[in-house]
């Protein structure tokens, strides 16, 4: 049964059973992490192609940069020891470094998909990020509040651009970014659950991220191939008027 004394969570039973829970819950938490990397390389690797060929194209980088930064994280999470060369606390550094950056590139992905820019508010944030990073790297800021601080930077940077995005969908009416704005509502409902795990009301191997990873990046695929597809009907509607106005011509 679960009890509370000083260490959290604990479950007390025969050692076969506990070891047989705790297997379970392993896997249940690391099979997700690990396709929602594989899914998320794939993903980084389209975007940056197309993008290399398409510079104008920048919500295409910004996908691409977005889940490099999302599986750099998630390997920091999987690794079951630290890098060469890497200390543990320098691991904890990169991987918190990781999910803050992510965070910010969601943001601009989110913008540049709407069509759209916010100077201020970009210089902003990239601004305090650098700074933060920068106190974290330097060790002003004590390593208890570190992950505290940056789990809520985080939390409340998805949350803003989630609930930003809603409005922006529905202003803009397009599939496309209706279609975003669901995902990104999930990720809203999914960051609150999880948050009250965080906080430990429920199970941590209750968190619902890593199975939902791999879903959102289906669901991006399946948006950037729609992106894409529809880039190349402009592309070739434009060609066919221009090879008529040439033959008029």
């Amino acid at each position: 049964s679960p009890s509370r004394h000083g260490i959290g969570h604990v479950d007390l039973g025969p050692q076969h059973a506990i070891e047989a829970l705790h297997e379970h819950r392993y896997a249940r938490q690391r099979t997700g992490y690990v396709i929602s990397a594989a899914l998320g390389t794939g993903i980084a690797c389209i975007a940056l192609v197309v993008w290399l060929f398409r510079r104008q194209e920048k919500s295409y980088f910004w996908l691409g940069s977005m889940q490099v930064m999302w599986v750099v994280y998630l390997c920091t999470i999987l690794s079951q020891e630290t890098w060469p060369f890497f200390t543990t606390a320098a691991m904890s550094l990169v991987s918190i470094s990781c999910l803050l950056i992510y965070a910010h590139t969601f943001l601009i992905f989110t913008l540049r998909f709407g069509g759209q820019r916010k100077p201020r508010v970009e210089c902003v944030t990239w601004s305090a990020l650098a700074l933060w990073i920068s106190l974290m790297t330097l060790g002003v800021v004590d390593t208890s509040y570190q992950g505290v601080v940056s789990l809520m930077w985080c939390g409340t940077l998805f949350a803003a651009t989630g609930l930003y995005f809603q409005w922006r969908a529905w202003h803009t009416r397009s599939p496309q970014h209706v279609m975003l704005a669901v995902c990104w509502l999930a990720v809203i409902v999914i960051g609150v659950h999880d948050s009250w795990v965080a906080v430990r009301e429920w199970y941590n191997f209750e968190t619902l991220t890593a199975f939902f990873g791999p879903v959102l990046a289906i669901m991006l695929g399946v948006l950037l191939g729609w992106k894409i597809a529809e880039d190349m009907r402009r592309i070739d509607g434009f060609n066919a008027e221009l090879s008529q106005r040439v033959t008029e011509a």
